[in-house]
């Protein structure tokens, strides 16, 4: 990274976008399985 970042903060950043994106998928997941319980 070109800019200087203290390292926790660099992780803690990276960290919670990670959850926000597992989270995002996680929704999916749900909304796809609920879909597929409704065709069948």
């Amino acid at each position: 990274m070109s800019i200087d970042v203290p390292a926790g903060l660099d992780l803690r950043i990276r960290d919670h976008a990670h959850d926000q994106l597992k989270e995002k998928t996680t929704r999916q997941r749900a909304l796809v399985m609920s879909l597929n319980s409704a065709y069948y």
